[in-house]
């Protein structure tokens, strides 16, 4: 593995995914590949600019156009990493449509391109595929399927179909399955960003039900040192789940109130709206395979400390928006 390419580098994790492996692992030449939609849009021209002064090509395709052809001759691939894909649940309950053609097509697209070129691919996923989940369920790697969402679904389907490209064609194929994100760079519509930049300008922050739905919460660092863990020691055909440490297990009034705390303002900005369908009470994993087999580690991560960072890099470019 010497060439990777980020599919969804300019959307939050796969941004940040490039940012890290930048520093933290300069061995490997990183290109950056993105449809450029929506999800791309907050703070663009922070992204581009630092891909530009680091000397990270950019190429602008749609993963699930029949049409796309990669760079291969310039870029050498080896090695993709797939985090592009329609992420926003809500959206997926309201317009499916766009979540098949992403999620679906699109990495049928991208394992074909694999399988035609001998190219290893790591499909991102999420926990959300497994269905509600609590501690005392002991969710690993080999639990069954019970998606509640189109996009739930869509990313299942997404996972299956990569694995049976390693069963049927030996590609390499690696996918992961990740607890709630949250860090820099992360779309509005998402609760953290939401909550932090409604605070700021004092709008109210709608909560549904009455935010008791609790989700594992990981650093966006942490779960991509958990992907360069498994690109280096993980085994095709694997799946591999990365969980924060057990604490991280909290409630979304509870961040919300944390977040308020932190920005010193009051909790009547909260404002409780009707719950969506079929929204999971909880999300929970544990990464003991992933422990085992690729020797991550993230047991000493603080919480509080990432999400105090988060605040204050937000608060820094309220008005870049």
């Amino acid at each position: 593995m010497k060439n990777i390419m980020v599919t969804g580098g300019l959307g939050f994790i796969g941004f940040n995914f490039i940012r890290y492996v930048h520093e933290k692992y300069p061995k490997y030449h990183l290109a950056c590949l993105d449809g450029m939609t929506y999800a791309s849009q907050p703070y663009l021209n922070e992204k581009l600019k630092w891909l530009d002064e680091n000397g990270i090509q950019v190429y602008k395709y749609m993963i699930y156009d029949p049409n796309m052809n990669f760079p291969m001759g310039i870029e050498k691939i080896d090695t993709i990493v797939n985090f592009a894909a329609e992420t926003h649940v809500d959206n997926s309950i309201s317009s499916p449509g766009p979540f098949v053609t992403s999620n679906v097509i699109g990495v049928y697209n991208l394992l074909e391109f694999c399988r035609n070129h001998n190219v290893r691919f790591h499909q991102i996923g999420t926990d959300e595929v497994y269905g509600a989940t609590n501690p005392s369920m002991n969710i690993d790697e080999n639990s069954p399927l019970i998606p509640s969402s189109p996009y739930s679904s869509t990313k299942a389907s997404a996972d299956l179909l990569a694995l049976s490209y390693w069963k049927t064609f030996k590609t390499k194929v690696t996918v992961s399955r990740c607890t709630n994100n949250f860090g820099p760079f992360q779309h509005e519509e998402k609760l953290l960003p939401k909550t932090i930049l409604n605070a700021l300008n004092d709008k109210q922050i709608p909560i549904y039900g009455m935010g008791l739905q609790r989700r594992h919460w990981i650093y966006v660092d942490d779960h991509n040192e958990a992907v360069m863990r498994i690109l280096e020691n993980g085994k095709p055909g694997e799946i591999y789940n990365i969980a924060p440490p057990v604490e991280n297990l909290v409630s979304n009034i509870a961040m919300v109130q944390i977040i308020l705390e932190k920005l010193g303002k009051p909790d009547t900005l909260i404002k409780y709206v009707k719950d969506r369908p079929g929204h999971d009470d909880c999300y929970f994993l544990k990464g003991d395979k992933i422990k085992k087999e690729c020797k991550f580690d993230n047991s000493k991560r603080d919480l509080l400390a990432d999400l105090g960072a988060t605040v204050e890099w937000y608060k820094e470019r309220m008005n870049d928006r």
